[in-house]
């Protein structure tokens, strides 16, 4: 099989690549390992590699990227701290886009794409088992983080994979070998029995919601399978959900007592942070300096933990970086929404399904965690977006070769 198209040393970048993906839901200073040599051989073979050139389809995707980090890079300007401003920018904007960027140097084959999403979804099932591991072990006390030690990363994460196998599964024309069969239903339920052993309620609350659609949207893709998983996620459902604790974490959804009432006092304080600065924000990696500091007068007497974001990525843009980082924020992903929603509807294109729910889950969960200050999972997020994004034109080219009627 060719994995790639050129020379040794791409061939090495797409090993160390793969290496990432394995590591992207297990390790972090792993990861961070395989991501530093990427980018000392991209450093290196620049002169080879040097022959980046975005299609036609992709160009708008690039342009909202650059339109966000244009907004980012005002608000670090801005941000009364340049240093640390310019060093979140290069590690949000350069750092954790490195991967998604290699990949269209490369430009793999689409077999190779699908060994790195196969490397990903590998990741997310190892962490799974991690966290299955856990509750297994009796820690239903205590919501389960997973390997990276926070049960919202790994909430995180089911955000992005779980969608992603839920479409696999519901999909015949993908053609995958026949041990995907039984390795991705496993996958499935591994991250499933993650999901409700983590216990992280906007998790469950996004997730529902995009299930509901990619099921709604299976029934025209393959009715029997629609109705088979379906079956399936309401009796695991329904069984987890019968244990006292899982009761408990769902009923304090909508109890006021609960600690959750920390986070409204937060996003209050966050709005009175715009209020104040409402055109580049308190600046780029300002957040927790300012919040934190009593002087200035945000913190609500009330607030007991020392935080460093606002647990919103919609509230943490507008207080950290103003009308401008927002309207960059809320730019990109509605673009990028828009586009997924037409490659679904009008090619029909399995891809930009999983794209679209993939985003829509993180998107949802984020009005109660700011996942731009995750570097685990934003570097997952763009990596995948980037795989998912190839194998999307990879599939539009295929379909537009076919014979009509074939």
């Amino acid at each position: 099989m060719k994995i790639l198209h050129t020379n040794r040393s791409e061939k090495l970048i797409f090993i160390l690549l793969c290496f990432f993906a394995l590591s992207a839901c297990l390790s972090i200073a792993v990861n961070n390992l395989f991501l530093v040599l990427l980018l000392l051989f991209a450093v290196l073979e620049f002169r080879r590699l040097r022959t980046f050139a975005v299609s036609e389809e992709h160009k708008g995707y690039l342009k909202a990227i650059l339109l966000f980090s244009f907004t980012m890079f005002l608000s670090a300007l801005f941000s009364g701290d340049l240093v640390t401003g310019l060093g979140r920018f290069i590690d949000m904007f350069v750092y954790r886009i490195l991967p998604l960027a290699l990949l269209f140097l490369l430009r793999p084959s689409d077999k190779s794409i699908k060994i790195l999403l196969g490397m990903l979804l590998l990741s997310f099932f190892l962490a799974s088992v991690y966290v299955c591991y856990g509750g297994y072990a009796g820690n239903w006390s205590q919501r389960i983080a997973g390997p990276f030690g926070h049960p919202m990363t790994y909430a995180g994460f089911c955000c992005l994979f779980l969608p992603v196998l839920a479409v696999t599964l519901l999909e015949k024309r993908l053609k995958l070998p026949s041990y995907c069969d039984f390795l991705l239903p496993l996958f499935f339920f591994a991250g499933l029995a993650g999901l409700l052993l983590n216990q992280t309620r906007g998790a469950w609350l996004a997730l529902l919601l995009v299930f509901a659609y990619i099921l709604v949207q299976g029934f025209h893709i393959n009715r029997k399978r629609a109705i088979y998983i379906t079956s399936l996620l309401l009796l695991v459902t329904i069984a987890a959900f019968q244990t006292p604790m899982l009761q408990s974490r769902l009923e304090s959804i909508a109890d006021k007592r609960m600690r959750g009432n920390e986070r409204l006092i937060l996003w209050e304080s966050s709005l009175k942070m715009f209020d104040d600065h409402k055109l580049f924000g308190v600046g780029l990696g300002q957040f927790g300096k300012v919040y934190n500091d009593r002087s200035l007068g945000y913190k609500h007497p009330d607030a007991r933990q020392p935080l460093r974001h606002a647990h919103n990525n919609f509230l943490h843009m507008l207080a950290e970086n103003g009308l401008v980082g927002f309207i960059g924020f809320t730019a990109m992903f509605a673009y990028f929404l828009l586009e997924s929603f037409r490659g679904w509807r009008r090619r029909q294109n399995p891809y930009s399904l999983m794209l679209l729910g993939m985003m829509a889950a993180l998107l949802l969960q984020g009005f109660t965690e700011y996942h731009f200050g995750n570097s685990a999972l934003m570097k997952t997020f763009w990596f995948l977006f980037g795989v998912l994004l190839l194998l999307q034109s990879d599939w539009d080219k295929r379909e537009a070769r076919q014979p009509q009627g074939a």
